[in-house]
């Protein structure tokens, strides 16, 4: 039996390969906690998660597109099953296409709004269960 300590909790953060969702991962791990890196790209998320386990934390990699509701789903539920529970979850992820609103597709504006709305509504409720037990 394993003498390793146990996280004090479990947290997704979404958008987690640079910047913001980077730092705010290196963060909660910092704190003792297990960060799930969800990104659309696992090499940089790789990166992130070498560089937070470098420093004694604890992390792993979750590819998601953010703006696929059915992937979202399945990557918290799956999140939620591995770990036995899901503490916390970061809605990070966005994108931007911006251009001038004359030269803006609709398919531009719905993956925006897919991927910066949409997915805070689909991963909180899908968040809302694992977390709720």
């Amino acid at each position: 039996m394993s003498q390793e300590k146990s996280p004090k909790r479990v947290a997704i953060v979404t958008g987690a390969s640079r910047g913001i969702g980077a730092a705010i991962s290196q963060s909660l791990s910092g704190q003792g906690h297990h960060v799930v890196l969800v990104s659309r790209n696992a090499s940089p998320l790789e990166d992130v998660r070498s560089q937070i386990e470098s420093s004694g934390g604890s992390a792993s990699v979750a590819v998601c597109e953010m703006n696929n509701q059915a992937g979202v789903e399945a990557m918290v539920e799956g999140v939620a099953k591995h770990h036995g529970r899901l503490d916390i979850l970061v809605n990070n992820a966005g994108i931007t296409r911006d251009n001038l609103l004359i030269r803006m597709t609709d398919e531009q504006f719905d993956q925006v709004l897919a991927t910066n709305l949409r997915s805070v509504f689909v991963s909180c409720r899908a968040a809302l269960r694992p977390m709720m037990r």
